[in-house]
Parts: structure tokens; C-alpha cells; sequence
């Protein structure tokens, strides 16, 4: 989706799990019983188990590979504007 703009076009490339799918409601169930009482950092803190954790069940429920989307997630996490440093500056 493009922001600021409201582009229902957009929602097509969205994909969903088929949730008349048990195998796929039970993956993603069991991830859910699995971090629910984790903890989730913002990206700006960088690399986190449970942002892996549904990752991982959410490339087995639509079929993606995990490679690809954990390279968009260590992305977002690099990202300045979402990191609230600039480029090549880190903090602890």
C-alpha cells in the first residue's frame, strides 16, 4: 500500500493463509500458545526470537521461504526512519 494514499488496488497482492486449512490454523495456533506471553521489541532494537518464530509460521501457512522474508524483516530492522538513527549509527 502506498501511503498517504488509499489504494484499494493494493489489497490483491495481500496474501492470507486459508484458514479452512486445520493444518494451517493449527501452525499458526500452536506459534500463537508458543509467544503469547513474549515480549516483542520494537525493530529498532534489532533482531528478536519471537518476530523469527512467526516468521517461520507464517512462511509455512502461505508457503513463502523464510529466507526472503527474514532479508525484509533484517531490513525493516536497518531501516533509519524505523530505527531512529541514521545511517551506520548504533546505540546500545
Amino acid at each position: 500500500m502506498a501511503f498517504p494514499q488509499y489504494n484499494p488496488g493494493t489489497y490483491k497482492n495481500i496474501r492470507i493463509p486459508t484458514l479452512t486449512d486445520t493444518a494451517t490454523i493449527q501452525a499458526l495456533a500452536q506459534t500463537y500458545d508458543q509467544t503469547r506471553h513474549l515480549k516483542v521489541p520494537q525493530y529498532r532494537d534489532g533482531e528478536c526470537e519471537i518476530r523469527q518464530i512467526w516468521d517461520a509460521a507464517v512462511c509455512k501457512a502461505l508457503g513463502w521461504d523464510e529466507a526472503w522474508l527474514s532479508g525484509i524483516r533484517n531490513g525493516l530492522h536497518q531501516e533509519p526512519h524505523i530505527r531512529g538513527k541514521g545511517k551506520n549509527q548504533y546505540s546500545d
